[in-house]
């Protein structure tokens, strides 16, 4: 629509609406100050704004001021006439002059204009919310509605306002009484800023704040501190009668308020808490480092208010103190006046005299007081009256002058107050000499006795000037006992554990007891005798005990080195160790300890190892095999082709061999124990044979072929190769038995086929056997058709006259007499690598309480040479239980024509 000019052209001027529909263009501008009234503005400045806050142009409107009738409350309004806007953003920017010629304040803000622009109203919250503002819609994106309410919500945070209604409502107020201040509300952002200081300081510190909030919507706790110490500083104690003292902020902004004292503002900068209700005389101590008031006092005295400097050295003027008190501070004397709370200087000496030192009369005569460093006496001379006189002033009074202690006495009542009852025991220092309150005078003392107090029960120990003391009988209950020194271990009370060493300072102290020694002379286990430390002489600190390394008996042998010393631990202390004693790898600086326990170095011809007891020792020839065959031969993963080797020396064989899941040298045993060879054999012949797999190892001695099993270092016999025939065979103690090579299958007894005539009776006789062989708990089992061949193969079992053409030569078929001896056979495992046969077994089931209830039980038949008829041989015939061992040995009849059931076996002859 098109509309008049203020001039009285015409144009189009276009109406804008928001995107709420209000109008927002063309509008007036119009609006109040709501700064402090004793900031008089000068001019506003408006920006208008894109939706992005950028400028698109600006304009100027001056401050004109109003009195309203109240002479000391001005007002400052500003308005501007109609004018169109592209966007509804402004920028209201509040300019101020400055105590700085030439410069000037200005307090920027951002105003969203709707369709009624005459109540704009510039404020100090507003511009500290400005830079956040301009943050949160430029960085952070958001629109101008959300930004505004989010800057002001989290600038009432930080001053404790709900600032919703920031274009509506005045805050530059403060509100009711609070445990007796006020609270400074609305004034806050100006006490932050130290407005009540300066132009200059309060505009530097807006612009901090202002640009620290816009960052993080919060401010740094460094600026409450500063600002409460700026406040406190303008207090000042204001007296109006003897009935009350008032204690006030006196700044260019107490005109506005700016006066009591806000509790709260205080106790959230210095974190600390004023007690309400309070008594007299309650103090407060501000502890925050970063405060300018650091350490000083609050102090209930009527009202809250800050402890002087001079009260925090001498003590408190309090303003209901009904009595002048006279106190000596560096030189002066002070009086706090009734009803002041104030120390004021005296300068008058005679009201100093008379009011330390009274009349002098007769019965006063002799006494001595200071007022400052004139020394007064009260001296009665002839008729004349007595009178102070000052005749003593320039004397110099030295210990030994008997008016020593009656001048001493003067010059510290003169300045910390006459020695009374409720002062006794008090201790001072005066001028470098201590003293104490004793019997109404101020009596020398010793300085240790001013620095730890009397020794006593509850007193027990102290430390002045670099020593330590305790009482000397303090256990023994008395009042008072002596201070004596003591060493530093013993103040600090560490555990006395024989040999320990410490160190205190430059010196070494060690726990000694010569009634707590052993024979070996290391501390004795479990003996509580009396325990002391002893300072170290010089020659006693030697590097093992600078290095705090105790010589225990858990270190006994052990050696320590430092430069081209060696130092031994024995008998309870460290020796130096003659050179000419040490082994070669101590030598070579190789000291036996912890890290190198169980650690060979070979150094000539000799193996060296580092043992549990600290020592390097000699390793034995057996021990060092090992190591001299690694060493020659090498390392056992980088041999190709491996063999076993005899060593004469160690009288055994070596070999590679696993050893905690490696390979390496180790101790071999060829046929261990009790699968040992025949004595009579050239052991050494058995080396040099082939390893095959890591698993077999073959060797060839005199004419026959040895095939051992590998497990680890136990090497065990399985097979010989006799003339072209392998047997299965094994070494047992000192005989090597023969057997045929074994089947792998299990076959039932009654299946097997060709039996003899004789078979069936012979069969019958050993079930009946068998049966006894399962007695248990009185109950027998039955022999069903149960009964197996193990590892059957077809030369199992033979008859006598295929067994007594079954051993090659050089071996038989043992006697009855042989087979009689004490463990003539191996046959106690179920190891069938072991057992090297063809076993009967039996399983059955036995239910009966205290029986195994699963049970299998092993049956052998051996022939034997010898005969017992034309008809029958000698058999012998094992039974063995897994869990309850051997059942049943018996020599039995065998028909010479039996088959099956009957085994072979072979033994060398001798």
């Amino acid at each position: 629509m098109a509309c008049s000019n203020d001039d009285g052209s015409s144009a189009d001027i276009v109406r804008r609406f928001d995107e709420n529909g209000k109008v927002f263009s063309p509008t007036e501008l119009g609006g109040e100050s709501q700064f402090l009234t004793t900031m008089r503005p000068e001019k506003v400045r408006f920006v208008s704004l894109d939706q992005n806050l950028d400028a698109i142009d600006s304009f100027e409107v001056s401050m004109d001021s109003s009195w309203d009738g109240n002479k000391l409350s001005p007002s400052f309004r500003f308005h501007a006439k109609l004018r169109e806007y592209q966007w509804p953003y402004l920028k209201m920017v509040a300019v101020f002059p400055s105590d700085v010629k030439k410069r000037k304040m200005e307090f920027a803000q951002y105003v969203r204009l709707n369709d009624d622009n005459n109540g704009l109203r510039p404020n100090l919250y507003s511009a500290l919310a400005a830079g956040r503002i301009e943050t949160l819609v430029k960085k952070q994106k958001m629109s101008f509605d959300d930004a505004y309410a989010q800057a002001l919500s989290e600038l009432g945070r930080v001053f404790r306002q709900d600032l919703s209604n920031i274009d509506k409502e005045t805050f530059n107020a403060w509100s009711e009484n609070v445990k007796g201040g006020t609270r400074l509300r609305g004034m806050l952002p100006y006490v932050y800023c130290r407005h009540e200081i300066s132009d200059s300081l309060f505009y530097s510190d807006f612009k901090e704040l202002r640009d620290n909030f816009a960052e993080t919507g919060k401010i740094k706790a460094s600026f409450l501190v500063r600002a409460a110490d700026a406040f406190l500083s303008t207090f000042e104690r204001v007296f109006e009668d003897k009935s009350a003292t008032l204690y006030h902020g006196m700044s260019r902004d107490s005109i506005m308020g700016l006066r009591n004292m806000d509790y709260t503002f205080f106790e959230e900068a210095y974190g600390i808490v004023f007690p309400w209700p309070s008594g007299s005389n309650d103090t407060i101590q501000i502890m925050d480092k970063s405060s300018a008031y650091y350490k000083r006092h609050f102090v209930m005295d009527n009202i809250w208010r800050l402890k002087s400097l001079l009260e925090e050295e001498v003590g408190l003027c309090s303003y209901h103190f009904l009595k002048d008190s006279l106190i000596y501070y560096k030189g002066d004397y002070y009086r706090c006046e009734i009803y002041s709370n104030i120390w004021h200087k005296e300068t008058d000496r005679k009201v100093i005299q008379d009011h330390l030192f009274g009349e002098c009369r007769q019965s006063d005569m002799g006494k001595m007081f200071y007022v400052g460093d004139s020394l007064y006496t009260c001296v009665c001379e002839g008729l004349e009256p007595c009178s102070w006189s000052d005749k003593y002033t320039d004397k110099k009074f030295d210990e030994d002058d008997p008016l020593y202690a009656t001048v001493l006495d003067a010059k510290v009542a003169a300045r910390f107050g006459k020695c009374t009852d409720g002062r006794t025991g008090d201790m001072l220092e005066v001028d470098g000499v201590y003293v104490e309150c004793y019997d109404y005078k101020w009596t020398p003392i010793e300085a240790l006795l001013y620095h730890l107090g009397r020794c006593n029960n509850v007193n027990k120990k102290g430390e002045y000037n670099g020593a330590y003391y305790s009482c000397a009988n303090y256990w023994s209950g008395l009042s008072d006992t002596m201070w004596q020194e003591i060493y530093p271990p013993v103040y600090y009370e560490d555990d006395c554990e024989l040999n320990r060493v410490v160190k205190y300072d430059d010196s070494y102290y060690i726990c000694e007891s010569n009634e707590c020694r052993a024979p070996d002379g290391f501390p004795e286990s479990g003996c509580f005798a009396l325990r002391n430390w002893r300072k170290l002489e010089d020659a006693e600190l030697i590097p093992p005990i600078l290095n705090m390394d105790a010589c225990e008996r858990s270190k006994m042998n052990r050696k320590v080195v430092y430069g081209d010393v060696f130092y031994e631990c024995s008998a309870g202390t460290w020796h130096v160790v003659d050179k000419g004693t040490l082994l070669p790898p101590e030598k070579d600086r190789q000291v036996c300890n912890d890290s190198l326990f169980g650690a060979v170095r070979k150094y000539g011809g000799d193996y060296y190892t580092c043992d549990s007891n600290y020592q390097w020792s000699v390793m034995g020839v057996l021990s060092s095999a090992p190591y001299m065959f690694r060493d020659s031969l090498g390392r056992c993963d980088t041999i190709s082709e491996k063999t076993l080797h005899w060593y004469g020396s160690a009288l055994g064989f070596y070999g590679c061999a696993k050893d905690s899941g490696s390979v390496a040298w180790r101790r071999i045993e060829l046929g261990p124990h009790p699968n040992t060879m025949p004595l009579n054999y050239d052991k050494k012949s058995f080396a040099g044979g082939i390893i095959e797999n890591d698993s077999l190892y073959k060797v060839t001695v005199d004419g026959k072929l040895y095939q051992f099993n590998i497990y680890d270092d136990d090497w065990t016999l399985t097979h010989v190769e006799i003339s072209g025939k392998t047997y299965d065979a094994y070494f047992y103690r000192g005989r090597l038995f023969l057997h045929g090579e074994r089947g792998v299958q299990r076959v039932r007894l009654d299946s097997i086929g060709n039996k003899s005539e004789s078979f069936d009776t012979f069969y019958a006789d050993w079930k009946a056997w068998a049966k006894e062989c399962s007695l248990c708990q009185g109950r027998r089992a039955d022999v069903d058709s149960s009964v197996s061949s193990l590892r059957f193969y077809e030369g199992a079992y033979m008859d006598w006259e295929y067994a007594s053409k079954f051993c090659p030569e050089g071996f038989h078929v043992p006697s009855l007499e042989e087979f009689a001896q004490q463990d003539y056979l191996a046959y106690m495992t179920t190891d069938m690598d072991v057992r090297n046969d063809s076993p009967i077994i039996w399983d059955y089931t036995m239910h009966r309480s205290g029986c195994v209830s699963g049970n299998t039980m092993y049956f052998d038949i051996f022939w034997t040479s010898t005969e017992n008829d034309a008809e029958s041989q000698h058999c012998v015939e094992i039974a063995w239980h897994p869990y309850n061992g051997e059942k049943g040995w018996r020599v039995a009849e065998c028909p010479k024509d039996l088959y099956p059931m009957v085994q072979t076996i072979c033994v060398e002859d001798d």
